[in-house]
């Protein structure tokens, strides 16, 4: 299955902005462009994607949350957090567990954006999601837009062509949700929620660029080629994706998977 790719976007992301500029509307997929912007120049067109068994899985998976409506490069926590999808998603993505233990540990070492996002969701930041749920649903659908208006008053602007500032608006668009959000509890799990959320959503733009080849997104990562504000929430999510919680007396399986 192929991934979304950055030359699939751009002159939708470009039109956006324009129309953004004229009509006060969201810049969708925000953070995934921001991502795939970064790769510019650096792709080779004419070679064939290698991919991992990691990120063969991570496909199979992405294939099953898109037949289920679940949007993971725009609005991802709103459509995760919808009545029984994040239920369904975490028990997928325990079913497959088993399966990404058995790919080299070389390849386990730099996982697909999406296991990052799903290690998040379903085991780092599973407790905290399910206590917050019915206060997060609607969040991000809300402050989108409020919150890209309230950057571009700063002076921040989706550029495709200025990485460095397309990352600053990006950054400033998710830090602003994530301190809205932890409106919905105040504790050490919400401190980061959105940007860690955010930074996988940006690394998912980088491999989408890269036709899903997640060790060479991880290859640019190391390169520190990726301005510094975006690169620091991607690390975020690698922390945090590497995260273990503390058991609670009523929680369920869920919890019990350690990171791959």
């Amino acid at each position: 299955m192929r991934r979304r790719t950055w030359t699939e976007h751009r002159s939708k992301c470009e039109f956006q902005v324009l129309f953004m500029v004229m009509n006060a509307d969201e810049i969708t997929h925000l953070q995934f462009d921001t991502g795939a912007s970064f790769t510019d120049g650096l792709l080779n067109i004419d070679k064939k994607p290698l991919w991992t068994c990691i990120d063969m899985i991570s496909a199979e998976i992405e294939a099953n949350m898109l037949i289920n409506h679940i949007d993971i490069h725009n609005h991802f926590l709103t459509s995760i957090l919808q009545p029984t999808k994040l239920a369904d998603v975490c028990r997928l993505y325990r079913e497959k567990l088993d399966v990404l233990n058995n790919c080299p540990e070389s390849e386990r070492l730099t996982p697909s954006a999406l296991l990052v996002a799903l290690q998040i969701v379903c085991v780092s930041r599973h407790q905290v999601l399910m206590r917050i749920n019915e206060c997060a649903t609607t969040m991000e659908t809300t402050l989108a837009n409020k919150c890209q208006q309230f950057c571009a008053s700063r002076g921040e602007s989706m550029q495709p062509n200025h990485p460095i500032r397309s990352c600053a608006f990006a950054e400033c668009t998710a830090k602003c949700i994530n301190l809205q959000l932890k409106e919905c509890e105040d504790s050490k799990e919400t401190f980061n929620l959105y940007n860690e959320i955010a930074g996988a959503q940006m690394l998912m733009g980088i491999e989408a660029a890269f036709d899903g080849q997640s060790h060479q997104a991880h290859q640019l990562l190391r390169s520190q080629t990726i301005p510094l504000k975006c690169r620091t929430l991607i690390q975020k999510s690698l922390i945090a994706s590497l995260e273990t919680p503390k058991l609670e007396k009523s929680d369920n399986a869920a919890n019990n998977d350690l990171p791959f």
